[in-house]
């Protein structure tokens, strides 16, 4: 469906521009988007709309719909209220360059988050009923999430000034400091990528409300004070990440107090892969102190990112082997000659060939034989 939507929506906006719409054609493609979803999501749900009105399910739903599109409003404005701050205080040269260092931050998250974010609503609204099974379905989550998002945050804040040159050019090398420094929220993302998905979907949407306005408050406050007294786009950055670590706790309290989830659970199953990332950050600066005066920023950053991925794995392998095969197995089954990997390091993959039918005869019950004509 989304396949669908995505290239349809695509294919009116490129028409349209054709055509010489101008920014109309960015209209056309919104229309045709939210045109097509509903096409799509008739086709494959018995539901219709009607004309029966309910006041019971009416205030259920809009009490938790004001919740949900509170939490995404106050969303929305605390990620571009930074934006908003640079452009007028500190021009567009310095928000041009925050630009391309957030840009990095939201890639990763869109790669790392995004997806697995939507998987963790409908999976554990199923199971609202039975906390323990809610709280045995997060840890899976959190683990097979965060052995991918932790190493990879750390690794893109290690790497952000050889990668900025190698995606942007030298000319944006500026954004570099600010890059890091923002992807050094990562380890605090890691833990909180799932809170408010869990507290929808256990029916507590109010709680996701009232810390995301605690987070817009927070945010908007340290930008305020990053802009005006340090007047730098680091200090924007700083603030940023800050907040996330300073907020951590109450989110892991409220985690465990309206999401079922102890604050155990919520850190010691992600031991194996925090050790395994202090290793990898070893590593990674080690390659950059050696080989720090190399002239190719592509060959410095395509050493760190080796030397990175293979510390990783090999001591992920040591302390936590079964995270890593359940990571090679999921990979194995998406990706092309994924299993020739798996079978090399001796994990097991389901086969995802149908088994041949047996070309053996039948025997047939006495009796049964067919008849002589």
């Amino acid at each position: 469906m989304q396949a669908l939507d995505s290239f349809t929506r695509r294919a009116v906006g490129v028409v349209m521009a054709f055509q010489n719409y101008g920014a109309w054609s960015l209209v056309g493609q919104q229309l045709t988007s939210a045109a097509v979803s509903v096409v799509l999501l008739w086709a494959v749900s018995p539901w219709r709309p009607g004309f029966h009105f309910s006041r019971a399910d009416f205030r259920s739903l809009f009490t938790f719909g004001f919740n949900v599109v509170g939490s995404d409003f106050l969303g929305f404005l605390s990620r571009n209220m930074d934006n908003l701050l640079i452009g007028v205080f500190l021009g567009p040269v310095a928000l041009g360059f925050y630009a391309v260092a957030y840009r990095l931050l939201d890639t990763s998250q869109q790669l790392l988050l995004a997806a697995a974010r939507r998987l963790v609503f409908p999976a554990v609204s199923r199971l609202q009923h039975d906390m323990e099974r809610v709280r045995r379905a997060y840890v899976r989550m959190s683990r097979a999430s965060g052995a991918l998002t932790l190493p990879g945050y750390v690794g893109l804040a290690l790497v952000a000034s050889e990668a900025i040159v190698v995606l942007f050019g030298p000319k944006w090398a500026p954004s570099a400091t600010t890059a890091a420094i923002l992807f050094l929220i990562g380890p605090a993302l890691t833990i909180q990528s799932f809170s408010g998905a869990i507290w929808n979907a256990v029916g507590h949407p109010e709680i996701s409300l009232r810390f995301r306005l605690i987070t817009t408050v927070v945010n908007v406050t340290g930008f305020v004070v990053a802009v005006l007294v340090f007047g730098d786009i680091v200090a924007v950055a700083a603030a940023f990440t800050i907040r996330g670590y300073a907020l951590m706790p109450l989110n892991v309290y409220w985690m465990s107090v309206y999401g079922g989830v102890p604050v155990r659970d919520q850190f010691w199953p992600l031991r194996g892969v925090f050790l395994a990332t202090g290793v990898m950050a070893v590593a990674v600066i080690a390659v950059k102190v050696a080989m720090g005066d190399h002239p190719s920023h592509f060959i410095l950053l395509a050493a760190e990112v080796v030397v990175g991925v293979i510390t990783y794995i090999g001591v992920l392998s040591l302390v936590d082997r079964p995270l890593l095969e359940d990571e090679v197995r999921v990979a194995a089954l998406a990706v092309p000659g994924g299993e020739r990997v798996a079978r090399r390091m001796h994990i097991s993959v389901a086969n995802r060939r149908r088994p041949r039918p047996s070309r053996l005869p039948i025997e047939m019950p006495p009796g049964d034989e067919p008849k002589q004509v």
